[in-house]
């Protein structure tokens, strides 16, 4: 500290190896979704050249989409972040699998469809509809002014001892 003393704590550490993507859904860790692939490090090549193996890595990815469209469904999870977790994802899964032809292209394709499918695109679209309807609701109040300021109206006007007045 700057006046000399010492001060200690302890930090914990998260190995991701210590945690299954139900632990991270149950324990809402989603930000650790995106790294999860790094689990199967020492792994890649060999589930590279296993169709059986890729395939299990696959569904494990499809499962880990459909928990997480679940908590998205229960509101449990903001479709802003199920969008970033979904990109994120496939981004590192992505660089991560460079080296390994069938796992980039197969995770790639499962994934792809899933970033096309983001509720970003929904999300744009309701609040484009939104500002839509807010702008003709805001046209027409603006109309309904203009076309009022714009009648003549009658003047009354109060003269002294109910005489004839000039407008």
């Amino acid at each position: 500290m700057s006046n000399g003393r010492e001060l200690s704590f302890d930090v914990p550490i998260i190995k991701m190896a210590d945690y299954t993507i139900e632990d991270i859904i149950r324990e809402e860790l989603y930000m650790l979704i995106p790294f999860y692939i790094f689990n199967y490090g020492d792994t890649l090549k060999e589930i590279d050249g296993s169709e059986e193996k890729l395939e299990l890595l696959l569904n494990e990815y499809r499962m880990v989409f459909e928990m997480l469209e679940e908590k998205m469904n229960e509101v449990l999870l903001s479709a802003v972040s199920y969008d970033a977790i979904i990109r994120l994802t496939h981004s590192v899964a992505y660089k991560y699998t460079m080296n390994t032809k069938n796992i980039q292209k197969k995770v790639g394709d499962v994934m792809s469809g899933k970033v096309l499918d983001l509720p970003s695109f929904l999300i744009y679209d309701q609040g484009k509809a939104e500002g839509e309807q807010e702008r003709k609701e805001l046209k027409n109040e603006v109309d309904r002014l203009r076309k009022e300021l714009e009648e003549p109206r009658a003047k009354t006007i109060k003269c002294e001892n109910n005489s004839q007045c000039k407008v």
